[in-house]
């Protein structure tokens, strides 16, 4: 049984499939770019940072788009709907299904995480 299921990712109106055992790949282009400890800090997650990792994780599942392109669209329209949409992406991306699930809360998972200099 498959711990991670598949991803979907959309730009531009086109859904982006990422398939089940290409997730953790795709966690390691997403890691290369933000941490799970800046997705989910309370002020909020570092905007070029996110823009960078939605654009790596749309590249990986086999869009063309840039960093630069994310990034100006996070402030077209709903600003905060958009920025917490592609947040959201990423985190039921990066987390297992299960643990999404659980009544673990990630935020203080990775919190005790970065206190104990695990997370970057």
């Amino acid at each position: 049984m498959a711990i991670m299921q598949p991803v979907t990712l959309a730009w531009a109106g086109k859904e982006y499939i990422v398939a089940a055992d290409k997730v953790m790949r795709l966690i390691a282009v997403v890691e290369d770019q933000i941490s799970l400890g800046e997705l989910l800090r309370d002020k909020g997650a570092p905007l070029a940072k996110l823009a960078s990792a939605y654009a790596a994780a749309l590249t990986y599942a086999g869009c063309k788009v840039a960093a630069d392109d994310v990034y100006s669209d996070m402030f077209a329209g709903d600003a905060a709907s958009k920025i917490a949409e592609h947040v959201g992406t990423l985190l039921g991306a990066m987390i297992p299904p299960e643990h999404l699930r659980s009544n673990q809360t990630p935020a203080s998972d990775a919190q005790a995480d970065e206190g104990n200099g695990q997370a970057s």
